[in-house]
């Protein structure tokens, strides 16, 4: 989509889902150094992680839906946001690829997010911050 110079607004919408590799950096280097691990800054990281993941890619379908609307009512010759192929049946495909994939992704992230929640209520727990 950005070689045809359509769609970066939802590239870049898509792309913002990356800021959550930084936290996720963070609680690898911490969780790799056992005194680390268990410590504030390693919670904390956890929390802004899932925080995050709350942020950024729990609302993609909303996104997605968007760029459906506009993929329907914007076609190739008012040059619409993700119109990348010329024949109709290429573009098709296109299209059933970026939902399938993208909706694939999704739910991969929302099994990461149930298993970042329970590591922060473990963590918050331990923390004494929730009851056990």
């Amino acid at each position: 989509m950005l070689f045809t110079e359509r769609g970066q607004f939802w590239c870049s919408v898509l792309g913002l889902v990356e800021a959550t590799n930084i936290p996720l950096g963070m609680i690898t280097v911490l969780g790799s150094t056992p005194k680390l691990r268990n410590s504030l800054v390693y919670v904390l990281n956890g929390i802004l992680l899932w925080l995050l993941y709350l942020l950024l890619r729990l609302p993609i379908p909303v996104a997605m839906y968007f760029l459906a609307r506009d993929l329907w009512t914007q076609g190739p010759e008012s040059g619409g946001p993700a119109w990348v192929f010329e024949d109709a049946t290429m573009q098709t495909c296109w299209v059933v690829f970026l939902f399938t994939s993208g909706s694939f992704l999704w739910l991969l992230s929302m099994f990461w997010l149930k298993k970042i929640t329970a590591g922060v209520v473990k963590g918050l727990k331990s923390a004494g911050i929730l009851p056990k």
